[in-house]
Formats: structure tokens, C-alpha cells, sequence
């Protein structure tokens, strides 16, 4: 599983998500969680509660952030700088 994450201390990730064509979050939220799935389309993302569980699921091929600024952690190790795209 992969997570995107606040950078920085804050609190929240801004930018914009997409799954596929569908909107997963468009101007705050404090994680999403991305994993893979057995079935097709193959994998799956959320946006975190505070609590750490997704909200609600979506499904898709591919996820896409647009952010300001996030920390990738892909299976437990997260990457060594903010992504900013």
C-alpha cells in the first residue's frame, strides 16, 4: 500500500485527487491511501479519516494528486523528500 501525507507538520494535504476521471478530493484532506486490489481494475484509493480509515473507496487504474506539497510512503518507507506537483 502506498499513503500521501501532509509534509511539514501540517495537517492536511492540498491539491486535488483523481482516480481514473473521478475526483477523490479537490482542496484539503488528511491522508489518501492507495492499495491494490485482486480484482479490476486493480487498485484503490481514499481519503484518510483522522483516525486513519478511509471514508469512502474508489476504484480505478491510476490515482493522481495535484498538491502544493506531500510525503509518499510506499510500503512502509517513505520516500526522502516532499513531492510537489
Amino acid at each position: 500500500a502506498a499513503h500521501w501525507l501532509p509534509p511539514d507538520g501540517r495537517r492536511t494535504v492540498v491539491g486535488e485527487a483523481v482516480v481514473d476521471d473521478e475526483r477523490l478530493f479537490d482542496g484539503e484532506a488528511t491522508g489518501v491511501r492507495i492499495e491494490p486490489i485482486a480484482t479490476m481494475p486493480g487498485r484503490r484509493a481514499g481519503v484518510v479519516s483522522g483516525r486513519g480509515r478511509p471514508r469512502r473507496w474508489v476504484s480505478g487504474r491510476a490515482a493522481q494528486l495535484g498538491t502544493t506539497g506531500a510525503i509518499v510512503v510506499r510500503d512502509g518507507e517513505q520516500l526522502p523528500r516532499p513531492v510537489r506537483r
